[in-house]
């Protein structure tokens, strides 16, 4: 909501249409003040004091903000470094560094549960994390996150630090410049390299790699069912749950807006199947 929020912060009846537009879950009450937020005047410091430090996810912007935060003495130096966050880096890129810190948690916390908990968030966890790191380098191709000297340190600051993945095929990821093959990404460890060679030129373009990601999702979720004892399948309902509001959505956009035969049949090719055997 916060990053909606703030790509519409300037006139304040936009941020408004903007907070009620966005996914209720996280909202808080005292997130409408951002409308009195001045990106020109005040510091990162105003804005995670007045908005975030009493929010659940506090730790994770406090994280992101801090290498950009500046002592007390220089705050008219942090005020230009505001300017420069507000309108020259993208707020995807701090969306993902935010959800990265997210999902690190969650694998840390699950490590500190243990048991079948553990075995079963381990793999789900890990799977999450392969993805995303492919995620972000196939969608960092043609932005500024592609260019060579932002390879090894920007783009690869936006990869989890966990997953089998982690941390040579990371490294092979993140020096990649023009767009790689299947079988560049199909060598990067052992289990990630099965989950690939499952689906035909998964990775020849976004699409069909975005729409194969969904499918093993489902299907890795739908395991969180397969034992007891355990905390795994709450997260697993969570999740499936929103493969379930997706496919909802994707249903009504092609039945409510005109296509022709040919169009909705791709289009529902893109439904997530569930519990699928």
């Amino acid at each position: 909501k916060l990053i909606i929020a703030k790509k519409k912060t300037g006139e304040p009846q936009e941020v408004v249409k903007a907070l009620k537009n966005a996914d209720p879950i996280g909202a808080y009450p005292h997130l409408n003040s951002i409308v009195a937020f001045d990106k020109q005047e005040d510091l990162l410091t105003d804005l995670f004091d007045s908005l975030l430090v009493d929010t659940p996810v506090a730790k994770y912007f406090w994280h992101y903000f801090l290498p950009e935060m500046t002592d007390e003495d220089d705050k008219k130096d942090d005020a230009g470094t505001l300017r420069k966050f507000t309108t020259e880096v993208e707020l995807d890129v701090m969306m993902n560094m935010l959800q990265k810190y997210l999902l690190e948690d969650m694998y840390n916390y699950s490590r500190e549960l243990g048991g079948e908990t553990w075995n079963i968030m381990k793999e789900l966890l890990e799977f999450e994390a392969d993805r995303r790191t492919v995620s972000v380098t196939v969608n960092s191709f043609g932005t500024a996150l592609n260019e060579p000297d932002r390879h090894d340190y920007e783009r690869k600051g936006l990869y989890p630090n966990f997953g089998t993945l982690y941390p040579d095929g990371q490294t092979i990821l993140s020096g990649y410049g023009p767009k790689p093959g299947v079988s560049d990404f199909a060598t990067l460890g052992n289990e990630f390299k099965t989950k690939t060679l499952r689906f035909s030129g998964i990775l020849q373009d976004e699409d069909n790699f975005v729409y194969a990601m969904r499918q093993e999702e489902a299907k890795m979720f739908a395991h969180g069912f397969s034992s007891q004892s355990h905390y795994g399948c709450f997260y697993s309902f969570y999740k499936l749950k929103l493969i379930e509001l997706r496919n909802l959505k994707l249903i009504f956009d092609t039945i409510s807006q005109p296509r022709d035969i040919e169009e909705r049949r791709n289009l529902f090719k893109s439904v997530t199947f569930i519990f699928d055997e």
